[in-house]
């Protein structure tokens, strides 16, 4: 059993879970999710419902044990599996798919399961910040603008600014304290000195000081295919530090592949382990028109003074104004 992982945080991380999937083609998704713990357990699980909500999407998987003479921790604990355990349900998480087993699966106990997130549905529409004022529906009202229509005056309206260089080295790469920095916290530590340092200008410094080789490099696997989405998947983030520091190292080269492009990319490219050295090595070095093109098209998100995408960008920003050109100006949509 693990007891480090926060319910609230990394149980639930999957709220964005298949929320762009179509219901059926979600359910289909989960289907092949209990195929694979079965494997992985070598026992018979059958999946006895699913929780699937529009508005709000928690997609969890409610498994039982046909035997019902085995006792579920004790599999979990031969097959080396995490979990974490609660009064009446244990959680169990494979890679990024999310599975709940109840641990008396008694009417009352599915009763009280469902109404807990019915309660919590209700809740989320209801309450008219998220719905009726949804922050999450601005920012992508105003990345919709950025990208229709052509800079003007009415940019200052939506969000949208021109940063100096001075600006730009005033963000932080992210929130120290937020969700984000723990998840994705080998792939910062490198970049960050060890989550000391958040700033731009600070990290530039600290950059600056460290060199490719007293920099211990662990690579992401993506030589095969990851589960999506892959913005929150488990292995892709927490198995190897090298998706922010590659971007400092390598700076800005042409047809970088996006994360959420990672499958359809390793369908024609199979033997690539996409984001290692020798993948960023074959790409071609991007010239400063290229990069001025780039960053008209692709603007920071920013929320007060922190970027919440972009970050590879900054990364690669940094590594060119360090090989002594001049700093390119980055637009940056600002939150509210």
């Amino acid at each position: 059993m693990i007891n480090n992982i926060k319910f609230n945080e990394e149980i639930f991380v999957n709220l964005k879970l298949i929320s762009t999937q179509k219901t059926k083609e979600a359910r289909a998704i989960k289907k092949e999710e209990v195929i694979i713990l079965n494997e992985l357990l070598n026992s018979k699980i059958e999946a006895d419902s699913y929780i699937f909500l529009k508005f709000f999407p928690k997609f969890l998987t409610i498994l039982k044990l046909i035997d019902k003479n085995k006792n579920i921790s004790k599999v979990l604990e031969i097959n080396d599996m995490p979990y974490i355990t609660t009064r009446n349900y244990i959680f169990l998480k494979v890679d990024n798919a999310y599975f709940v087993f109840l641990k008396q699966s008694t009417k009352i106990k599915k009763i009280l399961f469902y109404g807990y997130h019915f309660i919590s549905y209700i809740k989320n529409i209801v309450n008219p910040q998220r719905y009726f004022i949804p922050k999450f529906y601005i920012s992508k009202f105003q990345n919709l603008f950025f990208n229709i229509f052509p800079r003007s005056k009415f940019d200052k309206i939506f969000g949208i600014r021109l940063l100096s260089k001075e600006e730009f080295l005033s963000l932080y790469i992210e929130k120290p304290n937020s969700f984000n920095t723990r998840w994705r916290k080998q792939h910062l530590e490198p970049v960050t000195d060890n989550l000391q340092i958040f700033k731009l200008k600070d990290i530039a410094k600290h950059l600056g000081y460290s060199t490719q080789k007293n920099l211990l490099i662990l690579e992401t696997d993506t030589s095969n295919k990851l589960l999506e989405p892959i913005s929150h998947n488990h292995k892709f983030w927490q198995s190897g530090n090298n998706l922010l520091i590659y971007s400092y190292i390598y700076g800005f080269r042409k047809n970088v592949i996006p994360y959420n492009k990672i499958n359809k990319f390793l369908e024609k490219n199979k033997t690539v382990n996409i984001f290692s050295k020798d993948y960023y090595e074959s790409l071609e070095k991007m010239s400063s028109q290229d990069v001025k093109e780039l960053l008209l098209k692709k603007p920071l998100n920013v929320n007060g003074n922190a970027l919440t995408s972009g970050r590879h960008r900054a990364l690669a920003m940094i590594k060119w104004i360090e090989d002594e050109n001049e700093y390119i100006p980055f637009y940056a949509i600002h939150k509210s």
